[in-house]
């Protein structure tokens, strides 16, 4: 933009403010014609012309007839006086020669119609036609864009003889039309025409700079031609379609504006005597194309190279390389940074095409010419290199550094500027936000470009990424914009790309002027890289991973204690997400990364002290920061600063140093678990021998447990637990941990360690159970046959029972103990595992079982749990006698104990020999006394566990085989003995054995073990025996707090494991399991003697009647109720089902936890495995409680399950609802065939119980009405598999059958019938089932019956009176809440017929085959519900959007068109139509009536038909007249309103061919007055339609109408000046006015092709709207009328050199927009689209708050608009015409 305006802005006052009237005013041409009134010839000639003109509107049927038209009004204008050089009626003439050049006539007739131009143009002479140009040149203007080989002659001499000739200050204003008059002559460079065009268009020029015209108007020598200039900028940029003309226009004429060499600078002087610069830009030529406003040359240049056309942008992209190069002073000094960043964007944006011929042209505009002079070599050199080091470059070198520094200079930093505007676009579409990214992804072909470009945007690009993953409305749309990035990325250099996340990471860790938030979003874009692109190149994890892993864990040491002492959650937040960077890039470390032997020729020397590293943090961070920043990463260029080994040592000196500063802080431990997970990663991956000091981390082991040992502070306790536990496991195999840590370290560890998991093992803490276990299992892979994790156990176990309390202490050491072993079972196979990777290899073959390696840490503290077992007062007793009953691993115990009994060598003879034997019993080798004091431990403890043993006991004793427990015999097929014949041969050896002694207490002590073994062999051989419990009557019963205690204990253990540092004591998870266990039993007894009591009176039960609550109950189960009295029985029964609906309720309560809910949200995720295990336990459990539930009163527990449901739908919990669906489906006792059935007695027992038998009666305990139950119903047909259709399908057609019967009980179910039917249809589709055609014809039949029913007990009319539902509908759509919003639950509830059907429609196809029935469904619902809509007296607010969406769902079925079309047509024919809301228009009546138009294509020939020509003949006088006008008035604007709306509706150019018909009812409704009938009153009306067109038809086929456009247009707009002789100030009223200025404001808004050679007669389209020339006087009418209506023009602040180009109306009046009202819109939108006028406003007050701001602010709005470039936004100038039809007080009456 020009940095010095000057005093060519526009005025703060008009020019001239009492000069006359507008030339081309109506009252000027009535003007000449009094003065030749007296002139009898001149009367006589004006009568010829006339009747000439008479014909045009009575003869013109042909062609033919036009030519003769034609010449009967040549002869006419040839007839006139010779005193006489005026043209009579020549608005009227212009008109008609203007409709003579459409260009759908043949050229005979273009021809004739020029040649009447020319004699006009010699008749009334040059000065007359100065004066008429605007009159005249309209109507001419757009010919050579349709003119034939044999017209263009004509044309171009009319051209040349008489508009060449004229004034310039006559030409002036309309210069931008005549350039793109010209323009389609210069397309084709070849024609013969072209050179004669372009002479024309340069004469043009000429004249507009004559000298004459200079010193008329007091301009500057370059003056006329900048002022051609920037026409012809504005003409290229408005105009896309003539830009091809311009293209060459400018390769011929635009001067050359780029530098000249150094030594060919000279000093010139011009005509005045002033010296200038040799430079092209200094010159007048020059001068005059970037004056006043440079910024219309860059606009110019910029619409050139983003045409659609390639041909197009590769001309402009030549024109860029030859005539302004990028070194070019204009760009540099002339042109706003903003103007060369958005011309350098429009150029780089070519190379989304993928064109080479594009692209070449692109690098020599950007790098600058290949042959690049002397002179410019060594100034773009000189400044980087030497002149010596330049020399020695190689030639190819030389050239290429010189173009980079080229590029450097002079485009880069617009191209990067550029670049970063694209990326923080706030563009809506994904598309959009690809672009730039494509873009740079092309440029960087070029290494010279993508070098410089790719370091400066490549961060924010990709930033922009991320920002723009949390805005994307779908996922679809983000992939599509990380798949162009993710292209992107992988087109940079590695090394640039860590460089610049080390820059990154840097930045966020060490600033700390930034903001917090502001650092962690840095951190959380390296976060986002690393998880989104590719980096798993070889490159980057070999070299860069380690690198940028090493600097990161430096950063953070360096940072850790400067964030702890930060208060806030921030710097936590800040130091948690660096460690996961950190530990996410060490896992992707590859283990070959480590490996790898690299030198690094310059890398820093290590100092080394034994195994210590001593290079410091300083230097480590300036050796990678120097590696990336000086040589960006490029191994070509420079070394590693570190070599393999180098990294790995500092990684593990860095990661331990980590961990030991977390460990020593003393804080929360927050970090502690992803840095032990660092050290773990890394250890796992290091080769051996890379050791780093360890003593200072064992010392932080010690010091930090020995702190927490006592700590009650749990969370942090287990932290540092898993943390060491981590550490010292993480090796991956026991060999390579003591490289790291001695046997003896690891030894003094572990009691510490077991010690802190002792604590966590706490039943009342079930946190960390599972985590705990297999932390303790992982140490003792370490060292798998160490036991010193037993002993510190069984010391901690010993050290209860000897302590204190010793009965508290006692049960919890047996407590937690049966924690660990529980978990310890569940992960068995994990622990294995783990022991045998740890050795390589299970040693001894198969020798390594899982009995094995629980010896090795469970068998002395299970032994000491045991010994409880003989002491039956103690506290402990109790609990291991439940745990050993209840123990499912038994036989774990069982095997222990038979390995212990095999181990002595006197049982070595039982396994190797099946049966006893004489040899046997004589074997009596000596035993020791310590031998037979522990086998008469074990056999004793044997006798403890039989005595107390449960069924499952004796069951592994019968079922386990001894051979499982040792390897030794497998295969073999000996030893397949089971544990109980194992022990009994135990026994039988050893009350067979002789003890050769004469010790009496070794003796007593052999004795005792043959009392212990007789004791076991006793208990074997009895067997067990069930315990009896029918003696047991548990009455009295207290369900409720059985249910309360089972409810609290829930909620504590789910409380428990949710996040937070909760340290109270909770129930285990076999709390709840035995109180869901007393739950079950009491339940079961209650429903027993409820059975018992109610089949008292009937007998003996018959051996098929159910017998208890564990028999085969289904819903049904009583077969029969007496009719005896049984108040009491049903009390009974009332309070037993109301404990089953409770008990259903809190089942599925815990059965749904873990699985749906929010619960998950604030789940501790540390304590994941512990909280599976035990919900899963729990939910089980409920799980078949719910079963037998279901299976004994499968009726009332559904109810229950369905108020629940309700109840979660109401409360807006969908996944709750969800689940109800999903426990149905896993339940064996609720199968669809089941609980259909029951939901059909359910809805029977509340619509019409007689029919059901008592037994299948619902006893209604629950608040849901036969509306829930359908409800529910519905969503469970939905939730159904398709394939479950034939087991359900006679049940639904018996029910459906059934309602049918009698449907007038079921009336308010009837709609959610409909909808039950349409998915069983739908889904018998789908099967196979549904391929039977006799079952889909009942089907089908059924459903049309229930539409009939539907129809018959719950008509449509009587909701159809009120106007309530549509005013409420309309409340909402215009986004008022008048209540409380609708619910989901009352959504699906919802019996609206309507909403209902609009489901359903689309599914008919499915459910009814025929297509007659169809159609006869549809027009049964048609029958129902749209025509009692539509002729209700209420219409149209009864109409409800779910009306016409029904309507439209029946508009896409082709088989009832004949139907809906009916429909549509009556609504829309009806008067009231046009009252709709405009939400509910806009969102469903255009979709219907585009469906409409395309269907029906007499539509607008009927509507056609309605308008009749407006006449003065039959109209009376009196009332009876005006109101036969105001209804013809009324009427015709309907019938226009309509034809707005339908073309509105259609799809673009839909009724082109009505065109013609539409434009000969316009022409005719133009020529009412006030006294016609239908009367001048449409004038609006015709506006809203003209409206219409200019949105939905193609300009093209528009041509024939813009003649009659602009004179109704001028002649709308003239009359607002009042004049006393202009008759045309009657015929516009306010209304019609007020929508001419709309109309007007649409065209300059869309700017169709051909409107813009019409534009200067309206507004000042040049740039004298902003830069007004002295002595300036408008002949836009536009400007006139402000001038005239006293309007104080609105002054730009500083004409057009800010940057924003959006001057603020100074008059506030309502709807006022300027072009960039929307902040976020970059489009043009209507100045007028909010404003609405009052139908009784005053002319006075409509010019004062409406049309003079309007008027004033027009031409200035236009020219910002064509500025800023912004595309038109169409939906808002459809939604200002919609607002326009919808506006019921603009019609008459």
């Amino acid at each position: 933009m020009s940095p010095e305006p000057g005093s060519n802005q526009r005025s703060a006052s008009p020019a001239s403010s009492g000069r006359s009237s507008p030339v081309n005013r109506p009252s000027r041409a009535r003007l000449e014609d009094v003065l030749y009134k007296k002139d009898k010839s001149y009367r006589r000639y004006a009568s010829g012309i006339e009747r000439a003109l008479s014909l045009f509107d009575t003869a013109l049927q042909e062609w033919a007839d036009y030519i003769s038209f034609l010449g009967r009004l040549l002869k006419a204008l040839q007839a006139h006086p010779s005193t006489v050089a005026v043209v009579p009626h020549k608005a009227t003439v212009a008109k008609r020669l203007a409709q003579c050049l459409n260009p759908s006539l043949p050229s005979g007739v273009h021809q004739k119609a020029l040649e009447v131009y020319g004699y006009i143009f010699s008749l009334i002479g040059r000065d007359t036609l100065s004066r008429d140009l605007p009159l005249y040149f309209p109507g001419l203007s757009s010919t050579l864009s349709f003119a034939s080989l044999s017209v263009r002659p004509a044309f171009l001499s009319l051209l040349e003889s008489h508009l060449l000739q004229l004034d310039p200050n006559a030409l002036h204003p309309a210069l931008k039309a005549i350039i793109l008059t010209l323009l389609p002559g210069l397309e084709e460079e070849t024609s013969d025409d072209f050179e004669r065009t372009l002479g024309i268009l340069d004469g043009f020029r000429a004249a507009i700079s004559s000298p004459v015209r200079r010193e008329k108007t007091s301009l500057s020598d370059d003056s006329g031609d900048a002022f051609f200039w920037q026409c012809f900028f504005l003409a290229s940029i408005t105009s896309p379609s003539r830009r091809q003309g311009a293209l060459a226009f400018l390769n011929r004429k635009l001067p050359k504006l780029g530098s000249t060499p150094a030594n060919a600078a000279t000093k010139k002087k011009t005509a005045h005597g002033e010296e200038l610069n040799g430079h092209d830009t200094n010159s007048i030529a020059s001068k005059a194309v970037v004056s006043p406003e440079p910024g219309l040359l860059i606009r110019c240049l910029a619409a050139g190279l983003s045409d659609e056309q390639i041909l197009i942008q590769r001309g402009f992209l030549d024109l860029l390389v030859t005539h302004l190069p990028l070194n070019s002073p204009v760009l540099h000094q002339n042109v706003t940074p903003e103007d060369l960043e958005r011309l350098v964007a429009a150029a780089a944006g070519v190379v989304a095409r993928r064109d080479m011929s594009l692209n070449r042209r692109l690098w020599t505009w950007l790098l600058g010419p290949e042959n690049i002079s002397a002179g410019d070599e060594e100034a773009l050199l000189g400044a980087s290199q030497s002149p010596d080091a330049n020399g020695s470059l190689p030639l190819n070198e030389r050239v290429g550094s010189v173009r980079s520094q080229y590029f450097s200079q002079y485009g880069l930093q617009p191209l990067v500027h550029s670049i970063h505007n694209m990326v923080k676009r706030d563009a809506s579409s994904s598309t959009e936000r690809a672009r730039p990214f494509r873009i740079c992804l092309s440029l960087m072909d070029r290494w010279e470009v993508g070098g410089l470009l790719v370091p400066e945007i490549f961060m924010p690009a990709i930033e922009n990424v991320r920002q723009y993953k949390e805005i994307a409305s779908s996922t679809e749309e983000f992939n599509e914009v990380l798949r162009s990035a993710s292209v992107f990325f992988d087109g940079v250099e590695s090394g640039l790309i860590w460089g610049e996340l080390v820059g990154v990471i840097a930045s966020a860790l060490s600033d700390e002027e930034s903001s917090p938030q502001s650092r962690l979003d840095k951190l959380l874009l390296v976060q986002f890289v690393i998880t989104h692109f590719n980096v798993r190149e070889e490159e980057m994890l070999i070299i860069h991973m380690p690198m940028v892993a090493l600097a990161l864990l430096v950063m953070i040491r360096q940072t850790d204690s400067r964030e702890r002492m930060k208060p806030g959650n921030f710097s936590q937040r800040i130091l948690s997400l660096s460690l996961a960077i950190a530990h996410d890039l060490t896992e992707m470390i590859p283990e070959r990364a480590f490996l790898m032997e690299s030198s690094a020729a310059g890398s820093v020397p290590l100092g080394r002290q034994g195994h210590e590293w001593t290079l410091s943090n300083s230097e480590i961070l300036g050796s990678i920061r120097e590696f990336y920043v000086n040589d960006q990463g490029n191994l070509d260029a420079s070394s590693p600063p570190f070599s393999t080994r180098d990294v790995v040592e500092l990684l593990l000196r860095e990661v331990a140093s980590l961990l030991c500063q977390e460990l020593r802080s003393q804080s929360a431990f927050v970090t502690i678990d992803v840095r032990t997970k660092l050290m773990i990663s890394l250890l796992r991956k290091a080769p051996r021998g890379n050791a780093f000091n360890s003593t200072a981390l064992l010392s932080s082991f010690h010091q930090v447990l020995d702190a927490h040992s006592g700590s009650s502070r749990r969370d942090e306790s287990f932290a540092v637990f898993s943390a060491i536990t981590g550490a010292l496991t993480a090796f991956p195999s026991s060999d390579k941990v003591h490289l790291y840590f001695s046997a003896t370290q690891i030894s003094e560890l572990i009691p510490k360690l077991v010690r802190q998991a002792w604590v966590h093992l706490s039943p009342a803490h079930p946190k960390y159970h599972v985590e705990t276990v297999r932390c303790l299992w992982q140490l003792q892979s370490v060292s798998p046959l160490n036991r010193d994790i037993e002993a510190s156990i069984s010391t901690l176990m010993v050290e209860n029972y000897t302590e204190g309390n010793t009965s508290a202490m006692a049960s919890d050491a047996g407590r937690r103990f049966s924690v660990l072993w529980t978990h310890s079972v569940q992960s068995q196979d994990k622990a294995l595992q783990i022991l045998q990777s740890s050795d390589g290899s299970a040693q001894n073959g198969k020798a390594t079982t899982t009995i094995s390696s629980y010896e090795t840490m469970l068998t002395r503290p299970m032994f000491l749990l045991l010994d409880t077992l003989a002491e039956e007062g103690t506290e402990l007793f109790p609990f291991v006698k439940e745990w050993l009953q209840t123990l499912p691993s038994v036989d774990k115990v069982l095997n222990i104990l038979a390995l212990k009994v095999q181990a002595f060598e006197v049982q070595q003879a039982i396994l190797t020999t099946n049966t006893m034997t004489d040899e046997a019993s004589d074997f009596c080798d000596p035993i020791e006394y310590t031998d037979v004091e522990e086998q008469y431990y074990y056999f004793q403890t044997l006798s403890n566990i039989l005595k107390w043993s449960s069924s499952s006991t004796w069951a592994s004793l019968a079922n386990q085989k001894a051979s499982e427990m040792s390897g030794e015999e497998q295969g073999s097929g000996k030893g397949a003995i089971s544990l109980q014949v194992f022990f009994v041969r135990a026994c039988m050896r050893i009350l067979d054995t002789s003890f050769a002694t004469t010790d009496s207490g070794f003796l007593y002590l052999a004795s005792r073990l043959r009392c212990s073994a007789l004791s076991v062999l006793q208990q074997i051989l009895l067997g067990p025996y069930p315990m009896q419990l029918e003696g047991l009557d548990l009455e009295n019963v207290l369900i409720d707090k059985l249910i309360a205690c089972i409810s609290r204990s829930y909620e504590e253990l789910k409380d428990s494991f949710r996040g937070g540092h909760s340290e109270r004591e909770v129930a285990p998870e076999s709390t709840i399991v035995a109180l869901l266990n007393g739950l079950e039993h009491t339940l079961a007894g209650a429903h027993d003697r409820l059975i018992s009591e109610e089949y008292k009176r009937q007998g003996t039960k018959s051996p098929d009647q159910p017998q208890g609550f564990f028999g085969n109950l289904v819903s049904g189960v009583i077969n029969a109720e007496t009719h005896q009295t049984r108040s009491a029985t049903a009390n009974n029964r009332l309070t037993v089902l109301l404990s089953f609906q409770d008990s259903v309720g809190i089942c599925f309560t815990i059965w749904s936890w873990g699985g749906y809910g929010s619960i998950n949200a604030s789940q501790d995720a540390a304590s994941a495995a512990s909280f599976n295990y035990i919900s899963l336990r729990v939910r089980n459990r409920a799980r078949r409680i719910l079963e037998h539930l279901f299976s004994a009163e499968a009726l009332e527990c559904l109810e229950a399950l369905g108020v629940l449901w309700r109840n979660a739908m109401v409360a807006k919990g969908s996944s709750q609802a969800a689940s109800v669906f999903d426990l149905l489906h896993v339940l064996d006792g609720s199968r669809p065939k089941n609980t259909i059935p029951a939901i059909f007695d359910a809805i029977y027992s509340r619509t019409n119980p007689s029919v059901l038998d008592s037994s299948r009666k619902s006893t209604l305990t629950s608040d849901l009405t036969e509306v829930d139950i359908m409800a529910f119903l519905v969503q469970y047909a939905q939730s159904l598999e398709d394939d479950t259709m034939d087991e359900i399908w006679t049940d639904c057609m018996t029910f459906l059958r059934d309602v049918l019967a009698n449907p007038f009980p079921h009336r308010q179910i009837l709609p959610k019938l409909l909808e039950f039917t349409a998915i069983l249809g739908e889904k018998a589709d789908n099967t196979n089932f549904g391929e039977q055609r006799k079952l889909r014809r009942e089907l089908a039949d059924l459903f049309v019956r229930l539409l009939t029913a539907t129809f018959t007990t719950k008509p449509m009319g009587f909701s159809q009176e009120g106007p309530t539902p549509a005013l409420h509908e309309k409340a909402q759509l215009d986004g008022e809440q008048p209540g409380q919003s609708l619910d989901s639950y009352q959504l699906v509830k919802s019996d609206d017929i309507t909403t209902i059907l609009t489901s359903i429609v689309p599914k008919l196809p499915q459910v009814i085959l025929e297509h007659d029935r169809i159609v006869a469904a549809i027009s049964t619902i048609s029958t129902n519900v749209i025509v009692p809509t539509f002729r209700s007296r209420s219409f149209p607010d009864n109409v409800t959007k779910n009306i016409l969406d029904l309507l439209y769902q029946l508009a896409r079925i082709p088989d009832a068109a004949k139907t809906w079309r009916r429909d549509i047509a009556e609504a829309f024919n009806d008067a009231r139509f046009f009252s709709f809301p405009l939400s509910l228009v806009q969102g469903n009546w255009l979709p219907l009536l585009r469906q409409w138009a395309l269907s029906d294509k007499d539509r607008m020939p009927e509507l056609l038909s309605r308008l009749s020509a407006p006449t003065t003949a039959g109209i009376m006088f009196g009332v009876g007249a005006s109101s036969a006008r105001l209804e013809a008035d009324r009427r015709t604007q309907l019938n226009l309103r309509r034809i707005a709306l339908l073309v509105l509706a259609a799809t673009e150019d839909n009724f082109v061919a009505n065109l013609s018909s539409l434009q000969e009812k316009l022409v005719e409704l133009m020529a009412a007055t006030a006294a016609t009938s239908p009367s001048s009153a449409t004038r609006a009306e015709i506006f809203l339609v003209v409206r219409s067109l200019v949105l939905k038809v193609s300009p093209i086929h528009l041509a024939p109408l813009w003649p009659i456009i602009t004179s109704e247009l001028q002649a709308a707009l003239s009359s607002i000046v009042p004049d006393t002789t202009n008759s045309a100030t009657d015929v516009y009223n306010n209304i019609s006015i007020f929508q001419a200025c709309k109309l007007l404001d649409t065209l300059l808004t869309i700017a169709p092709d051909e409107f813009q050679l019409h534009e200067w007669l309206f507004v000042t389209d040049t740039i004298d709207a902003v830069y007004r020339p002295p002595g300036f006087s408008p002949i836009a009418l536009v400007d006139e009328l402000a001038e005239e209506l006293g309007s104080s023009s609105i002054t730009p602040t500083a004409g057009i050199n800010s940057p924003r180009h959006t001057p603020a109306p100074s008059t506030s009046f309502p709807g006022f927009s300027s072009p960039t009202a929307n902040a976020k819109s970059t489009g043009r939108r209507p100045l007028l689209h909010l404003s609405r006028v009052p139908p009784k406003i005053k002319r006075e007050d409509l010019v004062a708050q409406i049309l003079r701001p309007f008027f004033s602010q027009l031409s200035i709005w236009a020219f910002e608009s064509v500025y800023g470039m912004g595309a038109p936004e169409r939906e808002v100038c459809v939604q200002g015409l919609l607002a326009d039809l919808c506006d019921e007080g603009t019609i008459v009456g």
